[in-house]
Formats: structure tokens, sequence, C-alpha cells
């Protein structure tokens, strides 16, 4: 690295980029300069056979190394030569992954690459052949590195397991519950989301007419997106949608209530449908599994009440709020 940067120094390079100016010519200036290069703007760079010509342009506008993208745009190709040796040595790497800044740097080390490998040969081509060779050995044909390898496509189909605690005003406690739930992305960003709620208790509560025990259980379909940058390991969901909800009651009087009807001894379900909008994140443990946490708000449409002695004592479902914790598995 020392002896790169005291021979790029003493030959002061001149790196020609593309005309006119973009974001990723304006990020090679600001690299390029902070090392000491000088950078010259060439027109029609994209268009040019450097293969055949990159000795007489280095040649006719005193440049070291060009960098351009390739006509199709998919290509960022870094050229480095030597007039004085008649040699060069190209690399490339994928111009559609990455931002102007990172596809810069990773221009800028593509050149002290080649520049190395351009300082070893002119070293070489000074040194006598030995003796017993008669003839030149061949040229080096140019170094083309592989692409960067694309990121694994977007997953099509997750299954969730989550655990939290569901609760709403009008006098009924919070209650512990699954949530299983399955999201479909037929799109890279939308897709469609389904969950359940199943509780793993039934709190009760008390007045003075009796006592009864709640069971809620949800369930909802709806639009959903999702929000992750390349490379990165958060996503941001949010999803809406629509659903059912079952409330299951089992409810005891107190006397002097005994003979009426209303939850003596018994059980009741009521049906409500349901309105519910949510919003998620997660973190990628490994590709095919992450962990994350969601906020789940809603309403039931109506809101299910319950009554002793044919007057309500409590109801649920007004505004209704779940936060919990869960894993999500990537099935394809």
């Amino acid at each position: 690295m020392a002896l790169h940067a005291t021979w790029a120094l003493a030959a002061n390079p001149r790196v020609a980029v593309e005309a006119p100016e973009s974001p990723l010519t304006r990020q090679l200036r600001v690299e390029l300069a902070t090392l000491g290069f000088e950078v010259v703007a060439l027109e029609h760079l994209s268009e040019l056979d450097l293969g055949t010509n990159i000795l007489k342009l280095a040649r006719e506008d005193d440049i070291t190394a060009v960098i351009r993208t390739s006509q199709e745009g998919r290509r960022l190709e870094v050229w480095v030569a030597d007039v004085e040796i008649g040699s060069f040595v190209t690399r490339g790497v994928d111009a559609t992954q990455g931002s102007p800044r990172i596809l810069a740097i990773r221009a800028v080390e593509l050149l002290r690459a080649g520049l190395r490998e351009i300082e070893t040969r002119r070293q070489l081509a000074r040194m006598p052949p030995p003796p017993e060779r008669k003839t030149a050995p061949p040229p080096l044909t140019p170094d083309i590195l592989p692409p960067v390898p694309a990121p694994p496509p977007p997953a099509r189909l997750e299954l969730g397991l989550g655990a939290g605690v569901v609760a709403s005003p009008g006098g009924v406690g919070k209650t512990f519950a699954l949530v299983p739930s399955v999201n479909v992305w037929p799109l890279d960003d939308w897709g469609v989301s389904l969950f359940a709620l199943v509780p793993l208790e039934t709190p009760r509560f008390q007045t003075s007419d009796g006592s009864a025990s709640v069971a809620v259980f949800l369930g909802g379909v709806g639009p959903s997106f999702r929000l992750r940058a390349p490379q990165a390991k958060f996503q941001f969901q949010a999803a809406a949608g629509g659903g059912v909800s079952v409330l299951r009651v089992t409810g005891t009087p107190r006397a002097p209530l005994e003979g009426q009807t209303d939850l003596v001894g018994q059980t009741d379900s009521a049906t409500s449908l349901m309105a519910y909008a949510s919003v998620a994140l997660r973190y990628e443990i490994v590709p095919a599994l992450s962990v994350g946490a969601m906020v789940l708000g809603g309403a039931l449409l109506p809101r299910a009440e319950i009554r002793f002695a044919r007057h309500t004592v409590a109801n649920w479902g007004s505004v209704y709020g779940l936060g919990m914790f869960g894993l999500t598995v990537r099935v394809k």
C-alpha cells in the first residue's frame, strides 16, 4: 500500500469519468480528490471500445485510468493503462447494487488494485529477460472480477407466532394470548396478512349482580406493506383490514338474582365485525428467521356488551389494543 501511494502521487495520475455530471460521478470526484487524483470529465465514454482504444485514449488525453458505466448501465468498469509498457487492466462490479457512495468506494478500491498491478508490470518490464528465454512472455490478460452477487429475493410466504396482551376499556381486564399469523407477498412490497388471537386465560370480573369470565377470540385479514433497505437486517411492516371477533362469556349470578335467565350458570357468545390497523418492526437473525414486535389497534362493530338481569355491566371492543413479540419463519 505504501509503495502504491508513493507511485500514485509521484505520477500524479489523471482519472477520466463520464460527462455529464451524475450522482455517481460527483461522488467519484469527492473520493478521488481526497486521495490526490486529478479528475477529468470525458463525453461518450460508455460508447468507446476501450479494449482496443484505452492506450490511445491514455496517450492523447494524458490519463492513467477510466471509470465508466457500461452502455447498458448494469456494470461499473475501472480501466487502468500504461502507455510506456503498452499494458492495461480492467475490473468491474455490478452497478445496480448499492448507493452512489458505495459504488464510488468500490471503484476506488478497484482503481488502487489496478494501479498496483500496473506498477508490478512496470517493474517486470524493466528487468532484463533471463538468458535462457528467447521469446518474450505472452501479454497478461485483463483481470476481470466477477460481479458482486445479488441479494436473495424477498420472501413470498411467511409464518409467524407471537405472544402478547390484548385489552379494551369497559370493565374486562387484560388478556394474555397467542397470535399466529400468515403473510403472503405476491409483490415485493405489497401482500396480504392474516392473523388470529387465541386467549391463554379467561379474566373474571365481579359486580354486585354476579361474576363472569370472558374469553376473547379475534381473526382478521387485510392488505399489508413492507419496507426494507437492500442488505439491511431490519424490516418495517404495516397492515390494515377487517375480520370477526367472538366473545365467550360464562356468567354466575349472585342472590337474589337466582331464577333469572341472564347468564345464570350459562355460557354465551357474542359475535361482531371488527376493523384493525397494525405496525411491526422485525430483525433478521438468519435469512429464514426473524424476531419482531407488533402493535395493533381496532374496534368492534358493534361493541360486545355483557348483561346481568337485563342491564349492561361491562363491555368490550369500543376500542382495543394488542402488543406482542414473536418469531417469523420464511417458508419460501
